[in-house]
């Protein structure tokens, strides 16, 4: 697996937009920036649809330095978090479902389905279309 750096989502929104990449690179550098400023200033910032970035305090903690054995406390600090919004969670879902059905065999594809939501259950047919109704 590889990572896409900053470079990569520069080269691709600039291909995509057409536009320069030194214009392109100055947006996503600003706006990388504009996320960290208000972060420090405000502690979370909410992306609809993407997601929420926020900061949080880790506790201290006791651990052990494995080469002397003795006990340390770690003291405890500022980390940033990630929760993912719901589009990006049904996009990243719908990704995997795909993925997976591609590397399935024909026969364990029947059984990958999406979870049962309320919406989906009542449109749901009461038999399979292949089948006659039970009597």
């Amino acid at each position: 697996m590889t990572s896409t750096t900053r470079r990569d989502l520069v080269n691709a929104i600039a291909a995509q937009m057409q536009l320069k990449q030194s214009v392109v690179n100055e947006i996503v550098y600003r706006t990388f920036e504009a996320i960290t400023e208000t972060l420090l200033r405000e502690q979370r910032i909410e992306l609809r649809g993407f997601g929420v970035f926020k900061i949080r305090t880790r506790a201290p903690r006791q651990a052990r330095n494995p080469r002397t054995n003795a006990r340390i406390v770690v003291p405890g600090r500022l980390i940033v978090s990630f929760k993912p919004g719901v589009e990006m969670k049904r996009k990243i879902a719908g990704s995997f479902l795909a993925r997976a059905d591609q590397h399935l065999p024909v026969q364990a594809k029947a059984r990958v389905t999406p979870r049962a939501t309320r919406g989906n259950l009542r449109s749901r047919p009461s038999a399979p279309p292949d089948l006659p109704p039970a009597v």
